[in-house]
């Protein structure tokens, strides 16, 4: 069972695994989402991207120019992944499986199975151990 809870958003070519829970107010604009994973409060996954060199930010100028908004590069996050509160995911990032994303944190880059990110830009702080229980 996948848990969303009030006030997310979640994009049409999104696919989430069995037993993740997503928090309040987050936001899966695209992208795949593995089994097992926590989204935290308010995380944004595959946001939009805007252009920094046209003239004009304005969605309604720009879409005619060229298509920013293209979502056939989302990101792709592992089995048992935690993202914290009001954490970034780019799109095309590709996080792997058991990896621990801090709170607040902007990850722009693939993450390696079982490190622990945080900061802006994301960074490696840590690694998980993981402990087989028998």
């Amino acid at each position: 069972m996948v848990q969303i809870n009030k006030n997310c958003e979640i994009g049409e070519k999104v696919l989430i695994g069995k037993g993740t829970y997503v928090n309040r107010g987050a936001v899966i604009a695209c992208g795949e989402i593995g089994k097992y994973c926590s989204i935290g409060y308010y995380a944004i996954i595959g946001g939009h991207e805007h252009p920094i060199n046209e003239r004009y930010t304005s969605p309604h100028y720009y879409k005619k120019v060229t298509n920013y908004n293209d979502l056939n590069n989302p990101p792709i996050i592992g089995d048992d992944v935690w993202i914290g509160a009001h954490a970034i995911i780019k799109q095309g990032v590709v996080i792997g499986k058991g990896v621990i994303v801090g709170a607040g944190a902007v990850v722009t880059h693939n993450v390696e199975p079982y490190h622990i990110v945080a900061g802006i830009p994301a960074k490696k702080i840590g690694q998980r151990v993981i402990i087989d229980e028998k």
